[in-house]
């Protein structure tokens, strides 16, 4: 039987403070009268005239420390916000004694339908943890305070593939190739160890001035820990959902396929491939059909019924006539046929990731490596970072919509390359030295 606590009654002759000397716990009178007492497991109680009360009391959510031990909360100095989305907030953090650069994920796991338990936390994120790849954004530490879950992760310094996407516009076929075998690698690492995202997309996508990819944000994973095992649940984007998926049927890592497909397909023109048959997309209209706003309930019954299909043909001509100043699309017949395979119908005729690696598209550029990316992003002025239009977490969650940009050529403006150091060398301490500036600029005390 619980233990009632008790109220101990003061003596005659003493005082309450006399009570409580030595005691972290209080004693004191509202205006009112009211005695209030703070017994020592912190429970309030209140004396009245009409006798005492326990006053009801939310129960808090515990506060949770360091969840994998390695990095203390007190020694990190909180940025600014550099990506917001429905469910999550991005902040960059810096080690104090260090001066590491980390992106910081916190999530609200308040709520009657989360129940928090630390150890499942540490489970899940040592799970997470332990899937180190060089393709994969890195989970350093994690916190649970006020309700919410801090994930300590891995500073990528151009922030999103999606936002690299509303700079420069598509992406050469050669170039994608580069960025669709890291996507690929770093995918192929979390499916041989169970992990199927269910979120791929540009805006999950991440990417830093060393030139490489990552995947990142695994809110929304399912940790398989039998092959083949399959998960029924609804989460992820709907613009980026497999048939099977957006039907509600079981799936597995063929659905992540389907993912990467369109992600590639949209990289490859610089819009979202897939539209519904309002959008007027003949060659006499006179809107540009990707800034309507997609009505997701018509895409989400297009994927359903098996009728989605990238058509680069009738796309492309639209790019070019509505984006002026983006170059125009470079679509070879491997990436084209990569996209159609990835994005088959029937999961059992996708490709998994090491035919994908195989694929002609990814194998044909095997000598290219990441060195190239860095300088291509580099020459075309790719923005830092920081709270700016390079960086943000959401993507098509809503509705499908291009950004509307430059009023007068109604595409994004292409960012002007900025002033580099000569040397790599001293192109690294030149960074180092601005981001460290910067950053004491950015500090803030909020969530």
């Amino acid at each position: 039987m619980k233990k009632k606590p008790c109220l101990k009654v003061t003596p005659a002759g003493r005082t309450p403070k006399d009570e409580v000397a030595g005691s972290s716990k209080g004693i004191r009178v509202t205006e009112t009268g009211t005695l209030c007492i703070q017994l020592q497991d912190g429970q309030p109680v209140e004396v009245r005239k009409g006798g005492s009360s326990i006053p009801h009391r939310q129960q808090a959510e515990p506060a949770i420390g360091n969840l994998l031990g390695q990095i203390q909360w007190e020694d990190l100095k909180i940025g600014h916000v550099i990506g917001e989305g429905n469910q999550a907030k991005v902040r960059k953090v810096k080690h104090k004694h260090t001066g590491q650069l980390y992106a910081m994920k916190s999530m609200d796991l308040l709520g009657a339908h989360k129940i928090i338990n630390k150890r499942t936390l540490q489970t899940e994120l040592s799970r997470l943890q332990a899937a180190k790849h060089p393709n994969v954004v890195s989970s350093n530490e994690a916190f649970f305070i006020d309700g919410k879950l801090k994930v300590l992760m891995e500073y990528m310094n151009l922030g999103t593939l999606s936002s690299v996407l509303k700079q420069i516009g598509p992406i050469p076929s050669p170039v994608l190739s580069i960025i669709s075998k890291q996507i690929v690698q770093g995918l192929g690492h979390l499916h041989a160890s169970g992990i199927v995202h269910r979120d791929i997309k540009p805006s999950n996508l991440l990417v830093n001035s060393s030139g490489e990819v990552k995947i990142a944000d695994f809110g929304v994973s399912t940790i398989l820990t039998q092959q083949g095992q399959r998960a029924k649940t609804q989460i992820g984007s709907t613009a980026y959902m497999s048939p099977e998926r957006i039907r509600g049927d079981e799936h597995n890592s063929a659905s992540d396929v389907w993912s990467v497909g369109i992600t590639i397909a949209e990289c490859s023109i610089g819009v979202f491939p897939l539209y519904t048959e309002d959008v007027d997309l003949s060659e006499n209209a006179t809107e540009n059909p990707f800034t309507q706003r997609t009505n997701m309930f018509d895409l989400s019954a297009l994927i359903a019924e098996r009728r989605a299909v990238v058509e680069f043909e009738l796309l492309v001509p639209h790019v070019v006539k509505y984006y002026p100043r983006w170059p125009r699309p470079i679509l070879t017949e491997d990436l084209k046929d990569f996209c159609k395979s990835s994005m088959s119908q029937e999961p059992n005729d996708r490709p998994d990731w090491k035919q994908m690696l195989e694929h002609p598209f990814i194998s044909a550029n095997n000598e290219a490596d990441e060195v190239d990316l860095r300088r291509w992003l580099k020459d075309r002025g790719v923005c830092k970072s920081g709270g700016t239009k390079a960086s943000t977490i959401s993507s098509h969650e809503e509705s499908v919509e291009a950004d509307g940009g430059n009023e007068e050529s109604g595409a994004p403006s292409v960012a002007n390359p900025l002033p580099k150091p000569s040397t790599d060398q001293e192109e690294a301490s030149f960074e180092a030295a601005v981001q460290d500036r910067a950053f004491e600029d950015e500090v803030s005390d909020g969530d």
